[in-house]
C-alpha cells in the first residue's frame, strides 16, 4: 500500500482534470509522413513544408486563395440533364450522382466565380476532385463551352484549374 497511490492520486486528479486535445490538431503529410501543425498547413495552402508536397484543395479554398481579399461572386452553371445516357456499371449513375451531391453540398464537379485578381476583373473555372473524383460530366463540359460566351463587361481574363484523376469514360467519353 503506497499511499501517494492509494490516497493523493485519487484527490488529485478530482482537482486536476485532463483537457483533451482536439483531432484535429495536426496533419500527418501523405508522401513523407511527416506531422505538421494543422494550422500552419491551412496557412500554407495545404502544401507540407517538408516535402512540398501538394494536396487538393476544394474550389472554395481555391478562390479565396486567389481572389483579391476573398472576394467574388460565383457564377450559375447551366442546366444540363443528368444522366442522358442512361449510364449504368454496378450502380446506376444519377445514383452516384445523388450520393455524390449530398457528401460535397455542390450541384456539379465543376464552379465558376467572378471576382478580382490582381485589380483585373477574372472568371475562374474550378474542377472539384472531392466531386466523383472530379468527373467530367456533361456539366463540367458545359460550363468550359459556356465560359467565353458569358455576356460580362469588359472581357474578363479567364482560367481554369483542373483537378481530376483520368477523363471519365463513363457518360461515353472516350479520349
Amino acid at each position: 500500500m503506497n499511499w501517494l497511490t492509494d490516497y493523493v492520486k485519487p484527490r488529485l486528479s478530482k482537482v486536476i482534470r485532463k483537457r483533451e486535445s482536439p483531432d484535429n490538431l495536426w496533419h500527418k503529410c501523405k508522401s513523407c509522413g511527416q506531422m505538421i501543425f494543422h494550422r500552419d498547413y491551412v496557412a500554407a495552402l495545404k502544401v507540407c513544408s517538408n516535402c512540398d508536397f501538394h494536396d487538393r484543395i476544394g474550389p472554395k479554398d481555391r478562390f479565396d486563395a486567389l481572389f483579391d481579399e476573398s472576394r467574388y461572386e460565383l457564377l450559375k452553371l447551366p442546366a444540363v440533364k443528368d444522366d442522358p445516357l442512361k449510364f449504368r456499371d454496378t450502380r446506376r449513375y444519377t445514383d452516384r450522382l445523388k450520393e455524390a451531391r449530398n457528401a460535397s453540398g455542390d450541384q456539379d464537379a465543376v464552379q465558376l466565380a467572378k471576382g478580382s485578381l490582381g485589380g483585373v476583373t477574372s472568371v475562374i473555372f474550378v474542377q472539384n476532385f472531392f466531386f466523383m473524383g472530379g468527373s467530367m460530366g456533361m456539366a463540367v463540359g458545359e460550363a468550359s463551352s459556356a465560359l467565353p460566351k458569358k455576356r460580362l463587361p469588359a472581357k474578363p481574363r479567364s482560367f481554369c484549374f483542373r483537378q481530376r484523376a483520368v477523363p471519365g469514360c463513363r457518360k461515353g467519353f472516350y479520349p
